[in-house]
């Protein structure tokens, strides 16, 4: 059987040397593929409020009565207009909450 033998010291040392190296270069890379990654999702983050609020300057009326039919808790005026809801919006909001009290009451008032 042959005697093993070691590397040569500075094969050694250069070996260790590119290891190293490669390491740190994996950290850098890590570093500013998550710095990238930050940014992207703030970006992301930015877009997706701009659009929502977008659709709610522009939401229609109808939309607005389903929300305001379907709401267990309406909201006030003021509060949708603080969330930026457009006009038509906001006024078939407060029809659809109207007309829910209203077919509920009559429903209440039928069961007697």
């Amino acid at each position: 059987m042959r005697k093993r033998r070691f590397k040569a010291k500075e094969v050694r040392r250069v070996q260790k040397y590119r290891a190293k190296k490669k390491a740190e270069a994996k950290t850098a890379r890590h570093v500013v593929l998550m710095a990238e990654k930050a940014a992207r999702a703030l970006r992301r983050a930015v877009r997706e409020e701009k659009k929502a609020c977008d659709m709610r300057k522009h939401a229609t009326a109808q939309a607005g009565f389903v929300a305001g039919w379907s709401a267990v808790v309406p909201q006030t005026d003021a509060e949708l207009k603080a969330l930026s809801w457009s006009r038509r919006y906001r006024e078939a909001y407060a029809h659809g909450a109207a007309e829910k009290r209203r077919c509920q009451e009559l429903m209440e008032n039928k069961g007697r």
